[in-house]
């Protein structure tokens, strides 16, 4: 596996659990949303609308969310 697969394999193991660790927090539209950037490897997109989406909708995000989003951001060398 090349690196940058494995990269985006990595990323992609992190953001995708947290969907479900959301649960019906999100509607079904922003789900979908969130999947279809994790989808198209546009990870930084999705770490930073699910941060805006959260802070707009006033949604509590558990922490293990927040833990595999840290860790995410820390992988792609985003801000913390």
């Amino acid at each position: 596996m090349k690196d940058i697969e494995k990269h985006r394999e990595e990323l992609s193991n992190l953001l995708r659990p947290v969907l479900d660790l959301m649960g019906p927090k999100l509607t079904c539209k922003d789900r979908k949303l969130f999947a279809e950037f994790v989808d198209n490897y546009e990870f930084g997109v999705a770490v930073e609308w699910l941060e805006a989406a959260a802070t707009d909708q006033q949604l509590e995000i558990p922490p293990a969310a927040w833990e595999a989003i840290a860790a995410a951001k820390s992988k792609m060398g985003m801000d913390l």
